[in-house]
């Protein structure tokens, strides 16, 4: 398809205020691919929304996207998802949605490269060897267009090829040694042994949806998602508060129960108030909702 091989650019340099302030203005949104996405909204340093075509909630934290928004030089879901992981797609519609960043039509970098005409295996190596002379960069290993690399982008370990959206190795990346090890190499080794130590002594510590047992913020927002998707006027939506209900340990499916109490207003302009029953799944997340 034509947006396939499309990538963005930062609009501007916000501060995390103002690139949230950007975000509360927004309802809805749509992916590159043509995912919408509605009753986007901005609670507790998170931002939720509902996907349209199965109406299920999502959540991304704002810390998480400001902190993609500032790193990254070129924007698709393949460079948002190692800072917002499964949520790229979401997270990529709402900073088109918000003109926080806008479709990259500068001249051909690491950061931006244009389609290229199909050529023979032959043709393509020449242009890259000729390219290669007057210019410093990299030949993706996916797709085969040479990547250039301004001597600014030095200090980033990886570019993106901005042809196919892959992330490429920057060979003018100094790698820095530790006791005669590469730096990266080195970090690794560590990570490797920490894992292997919070396994084994520690156990597996839970997610930010749910710890000890306990359902945390980011899984209630989930659940108001859920019921204001539900709502026929949503807005007028005002919390109340929570009480806990049954645990069913044997099921992975319906594990938590919680009740919420709200007001919402109807057609009348008469506030009413209601309770839901949320049923979450084992790992916190929000699953159904019971009025």
């Amino acid at each position: 398809m034509a947006f396939k091989n499309i990538t963005y650019k930062r609009t501007g340099e916000l501060s995390e205020a103002e690139f949230i302030d950007e975000l509360k203005k927004i309802n809805n949104a749509e992916s590159i691919t043509g995912v919408k996405y509605s009753n986007i909204e901005v609670m507790n340093g998170i931002i939720c929304g509902v996907r349209d075509s199965t109406n299920e909630p999502f959540s991304i934290m704002v810390s998480s996207l400001y902190k993609a928004y500032c790193a990254l030089t070129i924007f698709n879901t393949k460079a948002l998802e190692p800072y917002v992981k499964r949520v790229q797609s979401p997270a990529m519609a709402v900073l088109i949605a918000a003109k926080l960043v806008s479709p990259n039509n500068t001249e051909d970098t690491a950061t931006n490269v244009p389609p290229r005409k199909n050529t023979s295996a032959s043709e393509t190596n020449k242009s890259n060897e000729i390219k290669r002379k007057r210019k410093r960069g990299v030949d993706c290993p996916f797709c085969g267009n040479y990547v250039n690399i301004p001597e600014d982008q030095d200090e980033f370990r990886d570019v993106v090829c901005a042809k196919c959206g892959n992330a490429v190795h920057n060979p003018n990346y100094p790698e820095k040694r530790i006791f005669g090890i590469k730096k990266s190499v080195f970090i690794t080794l560590i990570v490797v042994a920490l894992l292997v130590f919070g396994f084994t002594f520690l156990g597996k510590k839970g997610s930010t949806l749910i710890e000890n047992g306990e359902l945390q913020t980011s899984a209630k927002v989930e659940a108001i998602t859920l019921i204001k998707s539900k709502l026929s006027n949503p807005s007028s939506y005002n919390g109340n508060g929570w009480i806990q209900g049954d645990y069913n340990k044997s099921s992975d499916h319906e594990r938590y129960f919680l009740l919420h109490r709200f007001t919402v207003t109807n057609e009348h302009g008469v506030k009413e108030e209601m309770s839901a029953t949320v049923i979450f799944d084992k790992d916190g997340h929000a699953v159904r909702v019971e009025f």
